[in-house]
């Protein structure tokens, strides 16, 4: 029999104040007497795990250290409380384990590794046929349109962006056909082999570099091609609180600069799976990150016959929402870092077939974790034991 020993357990008590059988015990069993009074530490770790060929994951520890004063302990461990769980998705998983390492006083520590199968509550499923095109929608508008309803100061800037752009798409492209048919040690950017010594097509990177500065921008050029319009949110922290229902209009302000006949309204959420992988080769290597969203959805859509010009558009949606089905069908934001872990979105959008789409993305910081339990799960507070705060220490791999 092993010195120590944990293992994993769903509590009743637990279940009972949470309604759910992720929420667990860890319960130590200190087999062998002399290991009594002696430091340990306990380890909640997490990893995202990207689903690449070359993949970049992330991994953090939230520890804390006791003492063992007996030979039996029970250390509740909340998914409320530390804002953990499991997860399980299309381009990422996220796992959780803990970790209980005991100084016994030798060489060498005992370390104990017990899987926990921390998932949050099901979320359900909402049935669309691309979540992609939920959050963004194709835009098909008219380019003379649009750039006759913008300032001049803006279609100043989309002709010199646009000629910027184009100067260095034909300068790097004639880079490209070079290095590609002269010999290695002639190629002025782009090398043949990447760092395996493998064939590479410098042609085939400049287009990268190509599809890159394109999407730049164009990326500018359609912020430029918006000002048709003004467009802002005027979103207030008592909106986001379970059970509260607020107008639409109270959500956005806009007044365009021309008529828009048949605009619609659209107010859309998901949670974005992000995390990274490594590209490309040699000196054309680097870090690609990506967000990608998953169960997405629609909280409001309208469509108006006609928004007169310069007057204010938030008369004409006086409907009520709320925020609820966002703690109902999606996951709270887990990020492990900046780039790593699972996210919330959501955003207001405004589409026209002759103008560029208005999108304002919605702040997330008031969709708190605890929004995401049933009203019984806020309850359920104070479950003793060994204190294991988010704000402990918390070391980030």
């Amino acid at each position: 029999m092993s010195k120590i020993s944990v293992k994993a357990v769903a509590s009743g008590q637990v279940q009972k104040a949470f309604g759910s059988r992720s929420d667990i015990i860890l319960e130590i069993s200190v087999h062998d007497p002399s290991l009594i009074g002696r430091s340990a530490t306990l380890t909640i770790a997490r990893q995202v795990k990207v689903k690449e060929v070359e993949p970049v994951n992330k991994d953090d520890k939230i520890e804390r250290s006791f003492v063992l004063r007996q030979n039996k302990i029970e250390i509740p461990v909340s998914r409320k409380h530390l804002q953990c769980f499991s997860y399980e998705g299309e381009k990422i998983d996220v796992s959780v384990n803990v970790i209980l390492k005991v100084d016994t006083g030798f060489l060498f520590d005992t370390k104990i590794h017990v899987d926990a199968n921390m998932g949050f509550l099901p979320r359900t499923r909402v049935p669309v046929e691309d979540d992609e095109e939920v959050i963004e929608p194709k835009d098909e508008f008219s380019f003379l349109k649009n750039m006759a309803a913008i300032p001049a100061n803006a279609r100043m800037v989309v002709v010199y962006l646009g000629f910027l752009a184009g100067l260095f798409l034909v300068i790097n492209t004639v880079i490209g056909v070079h290095d590609q048919f002269v010999s290695e040690a002639m190629t002025w950017v782009y090398s043949q082999r990447n760092s395996k010594g493998e064939t590479t097509s410098p042609l085939m990177s400049a287009m990268g570099w190509n599809f890159s500065a394109a999407a730049a921008a164009w990326f500018t050029i359609r912020r430029e091609l918006r000002r048709y319009m003004s467009f802002r949110l005027t979103s207030k922290p008592s909106m986001f609180t379970p059970g509260t229902k607020f107008q639409v209009k109270d959500l956005i302000s806009g007044i365009p600069r021309v008529p828009l006949e048949s605009a619609e309204l659209i107010i859309v959420a998901c949670n974005l799976e992000k995390g990274s992988y490594m590209t490309g080769s040699r000196r054309n290597r680097r870090e690609a990150t990506f967000s990608y969203p998953v169960r997405a959805m629609t909280l409001y859509k309208k469509k108006v016959s006609n928004l007169p010009a310069g007057l204010e558009i938030n008369v004409h949606f006086p409907e009520e929402i709320s925020f609820d089905d966002i703690y109902k069908k999606l996951y709270p934001a887990q990020m492990l870092t900046k780039t790593h872990g699972i996210d919330l979105y959501w955003e207001v959008q405004l589409l026209h077939e002759a103008y560029v789409d208005q999108e304002l993305v919605g702040p997330t910081e008031h969709l708190k974790y605890q929004y995401f339990f049933s009203q019984n799960d806020v309850k359920g507070d104070a479950l003793g034991g060994i204190d294991l705060d988010p704000q402990d220490k918390r070391k980030v791999g």
